[in-house]
């Protein structure tokens, strides 16, 4: 068949794009022809320009004692270097479909719309139109993985939901709460779904290159948000097992030091992920990837809305004890993966079942 994907497949974040390509991957092992669709909206694109605005600059510059127009100089160079790297990326290893508004799809047997947070609307600029709900495709339309970051919705998003759901031909989601919230608004049962990257088998990494980055063993730090109490967390770690730590980051800076790779294209974040002695996280993919390579690792609470990603994989695999607090101090614990893939695959199963039959139209 067919297939689109309509995803967060363009920001300059390591969990968004790599999630992207697992799906692509994933759909295509199965023997389809998929396309991810290039739906990349004006809003969010100003994101990933490579440059920030001078207000921002400005704050940033009165925050660090350095002048404004230095310091948007010093930041652009490194962040479009960091952009060129995962555009490359993208140009490497996706396969492309152009979008259009006026495009009704009827090229594709069916569009997938997910994984990612799609339907977070702070990140779709409080919109609840167009294609992240499949407005106006004339194929089969379901969503799989789908996030949301609420934990509540108001009366108004309840109703814009209902309105919504209502048009998908089946709805697929990443978390526990979002499925509790989204089933009473909808006649059609809401099925949980493992995000992308779990869900693919490992070999369809296979293809790029995870040949370790360093020469020394290290600890992984990567968070969307840096956390000092996070960084000496995994620095008392290391200095435990005799590692350096290499910290990965969602965002760059000049002020960063040497123990930052800030260049790093999702290819290397994966080789980094896999080939660490320990992945110290507050990010879900951070958490996801290092399941998927087996790895030693502590996701960790930042008391916000993003713990219930974290909360809700690792109640799934049982391995909430690996869910730790900002203050905890982290022992030395190695993890037995037998019984994890036991429940990892479990996971997988259904998932895939419930993706075989969205596809085929089968329910």
């Amino acid at each position: 068949m067919k297939i689109g994907i309509i995803t967060f497949h363009f920001p300059v974040n390591y969990g968004a794009m790599i999630q992207a390509y697992a799906m692509q991957e994933h759909l295509r092992m199965m023997g389809h022809e998929v396309y991810i669709i290039d739906y990349a909206p004006e809003y969010h694109m100003k994101t990933y320009t490579g440059k920030r605005t001078w207000r921002w600059c400005l704050f940033g510059g009165l925050r660090s004692g350095i002048p404004d127009r230095v310091f948007s100089k010093f930041f652009d160079g490194i962040r479009k270097r960091r952009t060129a790297n995962f555009m490359n990326f993208m140009k490497k290893y996706f396969c492309f479909y152009p979008y259009t508004p006026e495009d009704d799809m009827s090229f594709f047997d069916c569009v997938l719309l997910g994984s990612d947070q799609i339907w977070n609307q702070r990140i779709t600029n409080n919109c609840f139109d167009g294609p992240y709900y499949g407005d106006g495709f004339k194929c089969r339309v379901f969503s799989y993985a789908a996030s949301n970051r609420s934990k509540e919705l108001n009366e108004l998003e309840k109703q814009q939901y209902r309105a919504k759901l209502k048009q998908l031909y089946s709805i697929g989601v990443r978390e526990i709460q979002l499925q509790k919230l989204l089933q009473p608004l909808t006649d059609k049962k809401v099925y949980l779904n493992v995000d992308p990257t779990l869900l693919a088998s490992p070999i369809v990494y296979d293809s790029l290159d995870l040949r370790n980055p360093m020469k020394e063993k290290y600890v992984v730090v990567y968070e969307l948000a840096n956390h000092k109490k996070v960084q000496r967390m995994a620095a008392s770690y290391a200095k435990k097992i005799g590692a350096k730590v290499m910290i990965l980051v969602n965002d760059t800076s000049p002020l960063f030091s040497k123990k930052y790779d800030q260049l790093a294209d999702p290819e290397k974040f994966l080789a980094y992920i896999k080939n660490a002695e320990c992945v110290f996280t507050t990010s879900f993919h951070g958490t996801v990837l290092s399941l998927v390579f087996k790895k030693d690792f502590y996701s960790v609470r930042q008391g916000t809305s993003a713990d219930m990603r974290l909360e809700s994989i690792l109640s799934q695999v049982d391995m909430i004890d690996r869910f730790i607090e900002m203050d905890d101090t982290p022992s030395i614990k190695h993890i037995c993966y037998s019984d994890v893939d036991v429940k990892l695959e479990k996971l997988r199963a259904t998932s895939q079942w419930y993706l075989e039959h969205a596809i085929a139209g089968a329910f």
